[in-house]
């Protein structure tokens, strides 16, 4: 809670939390209602939420705080906040959507993330980073580069191959042994995607 000024008094204003996906009462959180001050001479004051933290693998989940019936000042137009609850917890595997790890120990081989990329719309792609941890990293120079584009997929970036000659040469190479490779490609009919 902020003041817009410093006041000379003790300020208070009651609160409360209302469950929006998250649950109130030890399950994701505690908060019991309650007043709040902010002590004479300060601007700010808090409002201590305790996050319970087990080891369920939840989505981000949320909750409500209400401010209301001040003392010593007028509330502005932010009564309402809403407080989002990050999970902490993983299963256990962090490579992409759950297969494999990241620290080179699983049978994930290589992850290209066009997100994780720092290229310019239309930049063609030098050096793209491998995360599995086995260090498979892409590279190319010349004119057989793919091309960096940005917002192409919900807003997310994507690396364009033209599909004639660009092409990585040192990715996955000599390992002889069957494999599975997943993408997620958008590909149009008329060659302008």
């Amino acid at each position: 809670m902020t003041l817009s000024a410093v006041s000379g008094q003790d300020v208070t204003v009651d609160y409360v939390a209302a469950d929006v996906t998250a649950t109130g009462g030890g399950t994701d959180y505690t908060l019991v209602a309650g007043t709040a001050t902010i002590i004479a001479g300060n601007t700010t004051g808090s409002i201590s939420l305790l996050v319970t933290d087990d080891s369920s693998i939840e989505l981000t989940e949320s909750l409500t705080v209400t401010i209301s019936n001040p003392s010593g000042a007028t509330l502005g137009a932010n009564t309402i906040h809403t407080y989002s609850i990050t999970d902490n917890d993983n299963i256990g595997i962090t490579g992409p959507g759950g297969v494999g790890e990241t620290d080179g120990t699983s049978s994930l081989v290589l992850w290209l993330k066009a997100d994780a990329l720092s290229y310019n719309d239309a930049d063609p792609v030098t050096t793209w980073t491998d995360f599995s941890g086995n260090g498979n990293n892409a590279g190319q120079t010349g004119v057989n580069r793919p091309t960096f584009k940005t917002s192409i997929i919900n807003s997310e970036p994507v690396v364009r191959f033209d599909g004639t000659d660009d092409f990585y040469t040192n990715v996955m190479t000599g390992s002889g042994s069957n494999g599975t490779i997943f993408t997620v490609f958008n590909h149009d009919h008329n060659g302008t995607g």
